[in-house]
């Protein structure tokens, strides 16, 4: 179990469509390659403090903690938190994004991984301003629907695209447009470009697509069961439960305070 989350503020109105299945989700979410982390410290004159936004079960969090003293994962959602992996260098702290319970200039980087566009930027930039140092990079990426090969391609397309489109929240129209267009008020830095690829199976894949927030929010409005009524199709175009290359291109934004 992680460290007790804090409750270090009273917690506002946020956009939570992940904690009715928190384990779920952290546990089929893709990972970040180690090479963001190393890149991240590199651009670092001080290890001392790295801050995780919106730090959900920990992921980045956890790959931070191999290369800062002291990392902070803050997060709005007590059942994120829960599921979170413990690390002896990570404090995950329950509050809202837009009050962080830290000193002034007390960060050396800031992530916010796969959650920028839910926020309520202004304030959270404002608030970032006030916790980093000088010249502390903030960084903040997301990724794009997967590649896989042609036949499975074809037929996530339709689903992303096609099933699922009105049930897209507003706010994953920036991932989209690859946070081409998010508000980003910091000095950019050129980035790396950088991808995942693990390799899953076909009920690896059905397992994290039933954690998308379209998805449930499909089910919830027409009684049925996305997923299931995709996966005769997939199973068509990926007819052996066997391991496949998924690619996911990520996507980043990154600037000094």
């Amino acid at each position: 179990m992680p460290s007790t989350a804090r409750l270090s503020c009273s917690m506002a109105n946020f956009y939570d469509h992940f904690s009715g299945h928190a384990e779920l989700y952290n546990r089929h979410r893709p990972l970040y390659p180690e090479q963001l982390y190393e890149w991240l410290a590199g651009q670092c004159e001080r290890h001392e403090c790295a801050l995780d936004v919106a730090t959900g079960g920990g992921q980045a969090a956890i790959g931070l903690a191999d290369h800062f003293e002291r990392v902070v994962g803050v997060d709005a959602s007590r059942q994120q938190l829960s599921a979170a992996r413990a690390h002896g260098r990570i404090d995950y702290v329950l509050a809202n994004a837009e009050a962080l319970p830290l000193k002034s200039g007390s960060v050396d980087v800031v992530t916010v991984a796969q959650a920028l566009h839910w926020l309520d930027r202004p304030e959270v930039y404002e608030e970032l301003r006030r916790v980093a140092r000088i010249g502390a990079l903030v960084c903040a990426w997301s990724y794009q629907l997967f590649q896989i090969d042609p036949e499975v391609d074809a037929v996530m397309d339709r689903f992303y695209r096609g099933r699922l489109d009105p049930y897209w929240p507003p706010q994953r129209a920036h991932v989209r447009d690859h946070y081409a267009t998010l508000t980003f008020p910091f000095a950019e830095v050129e980035t790396p470009e950088l991808a995942m690829h693990p390799e899953w199976t076909r009920d690896d894949l059905l397992a994290q697509v039933s954690t998308w927030s379209a998805v449930r929010r499909h089910d919830a409005a027409t009684g049925t069961n996305a997923v299931a009524l995709l996966e005769p199709e997939l199973t068509e175009a990926w007819p052996a439960d066997d391991r496949k290359r998924v690619v996911w291109s990520m996507n980043f934004r990154a600037g000094r305070i």
